[in-house]
């Protein structure tokens, strides 16, 4: 296999498209992915014409048209406006259409070979550091944003859906039977949810002598901490936003 078809099948990062109406899906090339490969074909043409000094004299006329006609192709591959920042000097990029395949056509096509391979590694690695940018802007927006998300994300937690296809009920009558109708385990599984995660009023809990006696308050500060679950008065809202008003500014 010649360096040409090496280069004509070399893999590079494709896009399927599928067209409406149609059952076939075709790989389709971004325009940086077709630049980068009309560098590699041009490349390893130059490098098959300077390994053999005889790849040329078995070559016609049509063989030259064809490759003229891709000169001109490839000769358009840097206008768009995405390169133009990584542009110093656009002639560069400009292969010769005229006296093929002499020693200075070679010398000419080399350096351009050179100067379009510079400016597709420097348009990839724009294109990573945007990309890195991209995705750094968008953590810190799910940072302040969705606290839960971002925290779940740097946990590397993977997610299980938890099927319920089955579910022991008990009655008042202390009789336990085995639930395998769908429509009955989803409500069953609603109500048990709901009175697990329902609220509940703490301050109606009481405590037994042993927790009372850790939770009682200790030390110096008992006299101040007794009265904090008292409810605040208007009175004492109007006295604390007096003396606010009064404090001086620092």
């Amino acid at each position: 296999m010649s360096a040409i078809s090496i280069a004509m099948n070399i893999e590079l990062p494709m896009k399927l498209v599928k067209y409406p109406g149609s059952r076939n899906t075709r790989h389709k090339l971004s325009f940086a992915d077709k630049t980068m490969r009309h560098t590699t074909k041009l490349e390893s043409l130059i490098r098959k014409i300077c390994k053999d000094q005889d790849f040329l004299i078995a070559k016609d006329a049509h063989w030259i048209d064809y490759w003229l006609n891709k000169f001109n192709k490839y000769n358009d591959d840097y206008r768009r406006k995405e390169y133009d920042k990584f542009i110093d000097k656009y002639e560069e990029l400009i292969i010769p259409t005229y006296d093929l395949f002499r020693d200075t056509w070679i010398n000419n096509v080399k350096g351009v070979v050179k100067q379009r391979s510079k400016i597709d590694k420097n348009f990839l690695q724009a294109q990573r550091l945007s990309k890195i940018q991209e995705n750094i802007e968008k953590r810190c927006n799910i940072i302040h944003s969705d606290i839960p998300k971002w925290l779940l994300s740097t946990q590397d937690a993977v997610k299980e859906h938890i099927i319920i296809d089955r579910a022991v009920i008990s009655n008042k009558n202390e009789s336990v039977r085995l639930a395998i109708d769908p429509k009955t385990i989803r409500i069953y599984a609603k109500d048990t949810f709901a009175g697990i995660l329902r609220k509940r009023n703490t301050k109606s809990i009481e405590q037994d002598a042993f927790w009372s006696n850790i939770y009682r308050p200790k030390g110096e500060f008992t006299e101040c901490m007794a009265n904090l679950m008292d409810e605040i008065t208007l009175e004492e809202w109007q006295r604390t936003l007096e003396l606010t008003n009064l404090a001086p500014l620092y």
